[in-house]
C-alpha cells in the first residue's frame, strides 16, 4: 500500500492494541500510511466507498473484532479469532461467511474457535457459503477439505476449506 514507505498513503485500521509500545504495527513503519484508524466494536466505517461494519468485541487475549461488507449486493462476514459465545450469530448473518477455524475440537481455555463450534454457527446462520480458514494443527491434520466437505453434506450448505491463493469472486 506504502511501497516500503515511500508513497504515504492509505488508511490502516485497527483495534487500539494494535499500536502502540510492543505492537503488530511497528513504531517506524505507523508512519507510512496517510491514517491510522483504531476501530472500536460495533461501528460503521469508510474508506472512500468502500464500507465495513465491526461486531461486538471477541473473547481473546487481543483486541480482536469480527468485520462485516457489503460487495456489490453480497453480504460478506469475517469471523476472525475469538472463543465461541453464542451471541456471535447475532453479527455474522451474511451470504458469505469466512470463519477462522484454528481447532478440530474445542480446547477449554483457549480463545479460538473449532470445527464444532464453527459446524453451530454455520447451522445457525445458513449462509449461502461458508469458507473455513486460518488452521492449526489439528484441523490440518484432519484434511481441511474434507472437513469441509462433510460439513456441506451434514448442513445443506455450501462450505469450502480455504487454501493459499484462494480467491472467491462475488
Amino acid at each position: 500500500m506504502t511501497e516500503g514507505g515511500f508513497k504515504k498513503r492509505g488508511i490502516v485500521f485497527c483495534p487500539s492494541d494494535a499500536v502502540g509500545e510492543d505492537s503488530v504495527i511497528l513504531r517506524h513503519a505507523a508512519a507510512f500510511p496517510e491514517k491510522i484508524q483504531i476501530i472500536k466494536a460495533n461501528h460503521s466505517y469508510q474508506a472512500g466507498d468502500f464500507k465495513f461494519s465491526t461486531s461486538m468485541r471477541h473473547i481473546h487475549p487481543c483486541e480482536t473484532y469480527g468485520l462485516k461488507f457489503n460487495i456489490k449486493r453480497t453480504s460478506i462476514g469475517l469471523l476472525t479469532d475469538t472463543r465461541y459465545f453464542p451471541e456471535l450469530a447475532e453479527f455474522y448473518k451474511t451470504d458469505i461467511l469466512i470463519i477462522a477455524v484454528v481447532f478440530c475440537q474445542p480446547r477449554p481455555g483457549i480463545d479460538h474457535l473449532s470445527l464444532k463450534e464453527a459446524q453451530i454457527i454455520i447451522d445457525k446462520l445458513k449462509p449461502k457459503k461458508a469458507v473455513l480458514t486460518h488452521f492449526g494443527m489439528t484441523m490440518l491434520k484432519a484434511k481441511p477439505l474434507l472437513q469441509a466437505e462433510k460439513l456441506s453434506r451434514t448442513l445443506g450448505v455450501e462450505v469450502v476449506a480455504a487454501y493459499d491463493s484462494m480467491r472467491l469472486d462475488f
